[in-house]
């Protein structure tokens, strides 16, 4: 047996221990709360209330879906890794959810809750206890893909490590743009960001993540991803004529 041969056998030999200790404590809608919450299109629902103060975070968000997105399922294409489910056998694992097969490398899932870490971390200056919870947060999101049967151990480690990386640049980027430019700090800007969140979290209503034990904490989130920007646009935005 190669190196090759024994990385993928010790991926597989964690995979089915972690799948099996994770779920044997924990009902299966936590998992499928948890793993839902790290879709982009959740995220900038959560993200929403930063329209009221430090809209830089939004701007990190938006940057590093524009660029961890993209690159993220560019490897996914490339590789074409396959899932959990179409290497095992069904009852060797618990798989909650959708069966998913294909272009498992890395999870995107993740990327996101990683690059949120930091852009959170950095972005409002984390220190102690505060900064450990976002950690603690980010680490549940992207050990519930083993959870759900999703993910190799390998594709979530990949994803954590990249959503460090775009998760700092981005919150980097966004800080110098809005310092440097004032176009981020325009009224126009503002707008696309409420309207952009207001869109995004509008389509969760027709998104299909694979989990309907989950569908009633998607609806709160799509709802308050809606609701948060429109309250913004009417309190801040529209002139106090127009409220009347």
């Amino acid at each position: 047996m190669n190196y090759q041969d024994t990385l993928i056998q010790l991926n597989q030999s964690v995979f089915l221990w972690l799948n099996s200790a994770l779920t044997s404590y924990l009902p299966d809608w936590f998992w499928a709360v948890l793993t839902i919450s790290a879709h982009a299109g959740m995220l900038g629902a959560f993200f929403s209330w930063f329209l009221f103060k430090r809209r830089d975070i939004l701007t990190a968000l938006f940057f590093c879906a524009l660029s961890g997105g993209v690159i993220g399922l560019w490897i996914k294409r490339i590789i074409q890794s396959p899932r959990p489910a179409a290497v095992l056998p069904a009852d060797q694992f618990h798989l909650i959810g959708y069966k998913l097969e294909t272009i498992s490398f890395p999870s995107g899932h993740s990327l996101t809750s990683f690059a949120c870490m930091m852009i959170l971390i950095l972005g409002l200056n984390l220190r102690g206890w505060k900064a450990a919870g976002v950690v603690l947060l980010a680490t549940s999101m992207t050990l519930s893909r083993i959870a759900v049967g999703a993910h190799w151990p390998v594709d979530i480690l990949v994803g954590a490590m990249m959503g460090v990386m775009f998760g700092y640049v981005s919150i980097k980027a966004a800080q110098f743009a809005h310092q440097k430019y004032p176009f981020f700090e325009s009224l126009p800007y503002i707008w696309i960001q409420a309207l952009g969140i207001c869109l995004s979290s509008g389509a969760l209503f027709m998104t299909r993540m694979g989990y309907r034990i989950a569908l009633p904490w998607q609806a709160i989130v799509g709802l308050m991803g809606v609701v948060v920007p429109l309250f913004f646009i009417y309190n801040r935005l529209l002139p106090s004529k127009k409220r009347r």
